[in-house]
């Protein structure tokens, strides 16, 4: 038998395909390489930040601030948004 991947199964026993468990990001991918202005909590103050996005991860977004690459953890994330370019 030929394993052909199809979107529903058959009545006829076939595997559905596979479902994918990857964590849909907080940000769009089209913000990376862009310039933000973030605002996070660190020990219970507020701080704000620019930098320019580097990579998303499941931990936090990576931005490079000051030629620094620099993670900003989802769980003190407060605000994120664009810097007009």
């Amino acid at each position: 038998m030929i394993d052909v991947p199809m979107t529903a199964p058959t009545t006829n026993g076939d595997r559905p395909l596979p479902r994918t468990t990857r964590p849909k990001g907080m940000l769009p991918s089209t913000w990376i390489d862009r310039s933000l202005h973030v605002e996070h909590v660190v020990g219970g103050a507020e701080r704000t930040t620019s930098g320019i996005l580097a990579d998303l991860y499941p931990a936090g977004m990576i931005l490079n601030v000051g030629g620094c690459r620099t993670l900003i953890a989802w769980e003190t994330l407060a605000t994120a948004r664009l810097v007009a370019d």
